[in-house]
């Protein structure tokens, strides 16, 4: 079985899945290199995909994640689906890896694996 270079962090909140539509889906797991969620909507293995990830609100406005992503496999048993990072911008990568540090406990290892690969 292949070794995650990444950590996984359990985080459970809604974001949003835009290819077609918009699809409302939720969030099972994150890292800085993907996300698995549990959706009805059956997405395409291979579909390049836009990502919303809802944070907070803020002064009527809703800080956000935006990431574009590719979806690599939708497991049928459970209904998850895991997705692949592509792109970011900078101000997205910084929530990302602050929710990720925030939410794995070891802020330092989720640096380590920042700097020891390329995303």
């Amino acid at each position: 079985m292949e070794k995650r270079k990444h950590s996984r962090v359990p985080f459970h909140i809604t974001a949003f899945i835009i290819l077609d539509k918009e699809y409302k889906v939720n969030v099972e797991n994150i890292s800085m290199k993907g996300m698995l969620i549990d959706s009805e909507k059956e997405f395409i293995n291979d579909s390049i995909v836009d990502i919303k990830i809802l944070l907070a609100e803020t002064s009527n406005e809703y800080e956000s994640i935006t990431i574009k992503g590719k979806i690599i496999r939708k497991d049928k048993e459970s209904e998850k689906t895991g997705i692949v990072f592509h792109e970011m911008d900078l101000d997205s990568f910084t929530l990302l890896r602050e929710l990720v540090s925030s939410n794995d406990g070891d802020p330092e290892k989720i640096l380590k694996e920042i700097t020891d690969s390329s995303i």
